[in-house]
């Protein structure tokens, strides 16, 4: 749980990043999987 809690944070501060490089491809499905997973 706490590396999902630590991945969590860090996908949440690489969201903005990813985003301001490139429009946002990867975090919408990769959010569903991992929502489906939890």
């Amino acid at each position: 749980m706490q590396v999902c809690k630590n991945a969590f944070y860090i996908f949440i501060k690489t969201v903005p990043l990813q985003i301001s490089a490139k429009p946002l491809f990867v975090p919408i499905p990769f959010i569903t999987s991992s929502d489906s997973s939890s």
